[in-house]
């Protein structure tokens, strides 16, 4: 019997199969469960290399039956005489490390920091991530993080970890932070009742951080409230939004104007005619009397609208 499984196998590659393999990695070679040999050491390299798919996840095994196992090897390497002895079958059972979720919430608080770069901010984790295990690797597990977004907010943010095995993606963990972003606002110094017109003494500058209860929409300047009327009856301290004051609307479509343009110390006024509604610290578009052409400027009183050419180069 010895003599004629030699015999047979003069001449080809030798596919040694054992009832159980244990791999690392994330994919799987038919190299790392099985022995092979063979005359062309080219052949058995090539052999070694064929991709069987992944490894199983952390806590799954894989069951590789002989026979399936020899089609997939002719599929990917046509032309070579294999021959699979041994073992029927083989279980595969991968190799495992552990991630600590500590590493996880490290990257990701380095990414939310890249991400609020000069700004006031602060962030709390919600929920601390919990360990995890993933296939081990020669080159070990790499953490990566991404917020895509360019949007700075207050709020609950999502950040994304995701953790390389072999330089692919393997998982993506999801971490969720409070972000408070702080920054100085004008505040109400004492309570104001509906239709009330608001006026400069009654604001004060403020640091404080922004969030639902305290800012129900875009945030107001100072300019752009005063001389607005309360749409409501408002509490002291809170940062006024367009949705807190009725700004009186200065200038009507069709009226006749001023358009002034600064750049530097030179400043030049011409008759303008506005072609649009604006409130104070509204940019409406305007005709000029002089040449008809069409220009967007920033409405400053009932009868001037301005454009600043040395802040908007």
């Amino acid at each position: 019997m010895m003599i004629l499984t030699t015999i047979l196998l003069l001449g080809s590659v030798s596919v040694s199969l054992t009832t159980e393999a244990h791999v690392s990695g994330a994919e799987l070679r038919l190299g790392a469960i099985a022995r092979v040999t063979g005359d062309d050491p080219l052949e058995v390299e090539r052999l070694e290399s064929v991709h069987l798919g992944y490894a199983p996840a952390p806590g799954y095994s894989r069951l590789l039956n002989a026979h399936r196992l020899l089609e997939q090897i002719h599929d990917a390497a046509p032309g070579i005489d294999v021959r699979i002895v041994g073992a029927r079958a083989c279980r595969v059972w991968p190799e495992t490390a552990m991630v600590k979720g500590a590493a996880i919430e490290a990257t990701a608080r380095v990414e939310l920091a890249r991400h609020l770069a000069n700004t006031d901010a602060e962030a709390t984790i919600i929920s601390t991530p919990q360990d995890i295990r993933v296939p081990a690797s020669s080159s070990g597990s790499v953490l990566r993080s991404l917020i895509a977004s360019t949007a700075v907010h207050p709020g609950m943010v999502s950040v994304p970890v995701r953790v390389m095995v072999d330089g692919s993606v393997y998982r993506t963990v999801w971490t969720r932070w409070n972000v408070e972003i702080w920054g100085t606002h004008s505040v109400l110094n004492r309570s104001v009742l509906a239709g009330e017109i608001l006026r400069a003494g009654m604001f004060e500058q403020r640091r404080m951080a922004l969030n639902h209860s305290n800012a129900r929409g875009q945030v107001l300047g100072a300019a752009l409230i005063v001389g607005s009327l309360a749409a409501r009856d408002l509490e002291q301290g809170i940062v006024l939004t367009e949705r807190d004051v009725v700004r009186p609307t200065l200038i009507q479509a069709g009226d006749t104007i001023f358009f002034e343009i600064k750049k530097g110390a030179i400043t030049a006024r011409v008759p303008a005619v506005a072609e649009e509604d604006g409130a104070r610290g509204d940019r409406i578009t305007v005709t000029l009397v002089s040449s008809e052409r069409q220009i967007k400027g920033v409405v400053s009183s009932r009868d001037l609208v301005r454009m600043n050419l040395s802040s908007e180069l």
